[in-house]
């Protein structure tokens, strides 16, 4: 279904100037990439309804939330978060390898 409406689309394109049509594909891209900002700040405030034991079983903490609050309007804060929460769980994993491995050795 998505491909028969990119396909409307681009055969939509080839009936318009080029010098209009970009200029339609930028503001396309635009729109979209203010809604994924939009979307982003939404999960954001969702996430900063939760209490900081609920955060913290989702690997994320107050001051998580703050700096991705902290990014620029059109940038997606989930990515950000999704990146500290990745962090914490390497982390916890490294820790757990060094403990196993320290209780190997004994």
């Amino acid at each position: 279904m998505s491909f028969l409406g990119t396909t409307r689309i681009k055969a939509g394109f080839d009936l318009v100037p080029r010098p209009l049509a970009a200029r339609c594909r930028a503001l396309i891209r635009r729109v979209a990439e203010l809604t994924r900002a939009i979307s982003g700040r939404r999960v954001l405030a969702n996430l900063a309804r939760l209490d900081d034991h609920m955060l913290k079983d989702i690997g994320l903490s107050r001051s998580d939330l703050s700096d991705a609050a902290a990014l620029p309007f059109l940038s997606d804060p989930t990515t950000k978060l999704l990146e500290r929460a990745a962090e914490r769980r390497a982390a916890r994993r490294a820790v757990a390898r060094a403990i196993e491995t320290s209780r190997g050795s004994l």
